[in-house]
């Protein structure tokens, strides 16, 4: 019986994993449009943005991953991070000289 249930799995899977199936009406995506144009700045900044904050997607984690460049996310994690070590400072600056 484990057996039959196994097959039926790996049928189903095997359904939803084919492209080409009858089944599947959907439009293409449009990060399938796109997958040779390299992630632009704005990208990278929302992806360190997402990542600093444990709010972002697998599906954006898998297309940095595949194609971004990890010296632009390593640069953009290091101006983000002194950013906002300096905005933390400059408000603890503005809280102690209100007291």
């Amino acid at each position: 019986m484990d057996s039959k249930l196994m097959h039926t799995d790996r049928h189903i899977m095997k359904a939803t994993e084919n492209p080409n199936s009858s089944n599947s009406s959907k439009k293409p995506e449009a990060d399938s449009l796109n997958k040779d144009k390299p992630i632009s700045f704005l990208g990278v900044l929302q992806s360190v943005f997402a990542a600093a904050f444990g709010v972002q997607s697998q599906k954006k984690r898998r297309k940095d991953f595949s194609k971004g460049k990890p010296i632009h996310y390593v640069l953009v994690g290091i101006l983000f991070t002194t950013v906002f070590i300096l905005i933390m400072v400059g408000l603890v600056q503005i809280a102690l000289n209100a007291l």
